[in-house]
């Protein structure tokens, strides 16, 4: 009796979860790439994914996976946000750069990069400028 209950609770956790994928890989096919800033879209669908994908885990009866899942899955859809954000896209940086362009009004800062290099020591030492032009 308790091994049908529970065989039924299987077969629904992996149903909801084949739905739930489903419907957020349509979301994801429908989305224009014309759209601005559709990564943060993006992620929000594979949100769903990821608790269709912790259903799918417990429905198979491996619920060590569905937690570690659980746990890591919010944390590397945020380093990709994070990604995207601080300038990994080349799209990001541009539609950047005009923003920037925009709300600075002709008060540009530059940065300039110097490497130095120690051929005795072995290491090279990444050093950033900022140079303020008025």
């Amino acid at each position: 009796m308790i091994n049908t209950i529970f065989g039924i609770f299987q077969s629904l956790c992996l149903i909801i979860a084949a739905i739930l994928i489903l419907i957020a890989s349509i979301g994801i096919v429908r989305l224009k790439d014309e759209m601005d800033k559709v990564i943060y879209v993006r992620l929000h669908f594979l949100g769903i994914v990821d608790i269709a994908g912790v259903l799918a885990m417990i429905g198979l009866n491996q619920p060590l996976l569905a937690a570690i899942y659980f746990i890591l899955a919010p944390i590397v859809g945020h380093a990709m946000a994070n990604a995207y954000y601080y300038g990994e896209d080349k799209n990001n940086k541009e539609s950047a750069a005009s923003d920037n362009n925009d709300s600075k009004n002709n008060n540009t800062t530059k940065f300039k990069e110097e490497q130095i290099d120690n051929q005795d020591e072995k290491y090279s030492i990444s050093k950033l400028n900022i140079i303020n032009e008025d």
